[in-house]
Formats: structure tokens, sequence, C-alpha cells
């Protein structure tokens, strides 16, 4: 998704609530920490709590 202000903050919301309830929460991104903290530092300091689980591979999508 193309990021804006209100999608920023929609998502930085939604992080923080469940942060704050204790939820368990799974988030996906092809950034790193360090790229996600420099876009949004906000919502990369909510997560920085979070396990990072590292996915390596083949992109299946290239070879069509």
């Amino acid at each position: 998704e193309k990021a804006t202000d209100y999608s920023s903050q929609s998502l930085y919301c939604i992080i923080s609530r469940r942060v704050n309830d204790g939820k368990s929460t799974v988030v996906t991104t092809n950034l790193t920490m360090a790229e996600l903290h420099e876009a949004e530092p906000r919502i990369a300091s909510r997560l920085a709590g979070f396990v990072v689980v590292g996915m390596t591979g083949e992109d299946r999508r290239m070879r069509r």
C-alpha cells in the first residue's frame, strides 16, 4: 500500500492497541528494521520488541 499520513497513523494505532492489550500479532514486511525505522520511526519503535523471523529463499513469482 502507498504510505499516506492516514494509513501510517491507522497502522500505528492498530499495532499500539494490540501491543498494549498483550495480543499476539504477526507482521510481515519486506523491509529491514532499519529501513522501517527510516520510513516510519513510530511504527518501528512499537515493533522493536517483536521477535523477528527472517525468511529467505527463491521468489516463486520470478519462476514464471
